[in-house]
């Protein structure tokens, strides 16, 4: 038994660090290609690091990107990376040192002049690599250090102050260098929103109900691979009037799929139905990052 979870612990470490790569080029290849053409301000620390740089080539200060980008998330991850695990802080380290060395390699080619198709697919390829590098728990540093810190540590969503504190960047970004490439970087962040709102599930939530003549069987795989509680509702079967119970229990997105096969590995004819959830009131039990 410990000789397998060797090797899935294995292969897991091998996944990882084939998104990590993965996810680092396609963001890499958004900013050489998309983001620097079309002169966009991204949000968080890539969004400020474009800022500083240009703004030190205009006084004849030669900076280039990469090593701005680098040098603010790592100033960012000693200071707020302590509460997120260390598994979290290492696997978010290696993305964004990829991230600077690729941008630095990588050649700067333009696709296309048309600035909207620039905004719209530069915005789409760095929402998936980022939505890439979210769904294996780890993040692409910087502002969403700050962001999950505050979370952790305060117990409060800070999200919306770090929106507001992207949006300052780009009101500095529009009084230098022009309200168009603002204006259009807004609309590149709200196609990148939508990319990792739509693919990444970790705070997406669904309720399971399921009717089985098994819960203690159920209930144990639920707890077992989850640890969210649950609640068992006895009934009888409207046709068949036999003995019936309903599982109930409400789960993150990310968990769906490998429960429902946990679950119907000891209880091949459960009937389950899964609806969305919108919000959730009271305790609910978030898995660690780590």
């Amino acid at each position: 038994m410990g000789m397998l979870k060797n090797v899935d612990d294995r292969h897991k470490t091998i996944y990882r660090a084939v998104i990590l790569i993965v996810s680092s080029l396609l963001y890499s290849v958004s900013m050489n290609i998309f983001v620097e053409y079309g002169n966009l301000f991204p949000g968080g620390t890539a969004g400020i690091s474009r800022l500083l740089y240009q703004l030190a080539n205009m006084v004849n200060v030669p900076l280039t990107f990469s090593p701005v980008y680098f040098a603010l998330n790592i100033i960012i991850a000693v200071l707020f990376a302590k509460p997120l695990g260390k598994h979290f802080t290492s696997y978010t380290v290696v993305w964004f040192t990829l991230t600077s060395i690729f941008t630095a390699v990588l050649p700067k080619i333009q696709l296309t002049d048309e600035i909207i198709l620039i905004t719209i697919f530069g915005g789409i390829l760095s929402g998936f690599a980022t939505s890439l590098v979210l769904n294996i728990n780890a993040s692409t540093g910087g502002t969403d250090f700050i962001a999950m810190y505050f979370s952790i540590k305060k117990g409060v969503s800070t999200w919306s102050y770090i929106f507001g504190f992207n949006c300052l960047v780009l009101i500095v970004a529009g009084l230098i260098f022009g309200w168009d490439r603002a204006l259009y970087s807004i609309v590149y962040q709200f196609v990148y929103t939508q990319v990792v709102n739509f693919m990444h599930e970790r705070y997406k939530h669904v309720t399971l109900f399921i009717i089985t003549q098994h819960p203690d069987d159920v209930a144990k795989e639920i707890y077992a691979y989850t640890t969210h509680s649950l609640t068992v509702f006895k009934g009888e079967g409207g046709f068949a009037k036999q003995t019936e119970y309903l599982v109930f229990t409400t789960i993150t997105m990310d968990e769906y799929t490998p429960l429902i096969k946990h679950i119907k590995a000891v209880e091949p004819h459960a009937f389950i139905t899964v609806n969305s959830t919108e919000r959730i009131v009271g305790r609910f039990i978030q898995r660690p990052l780590d």
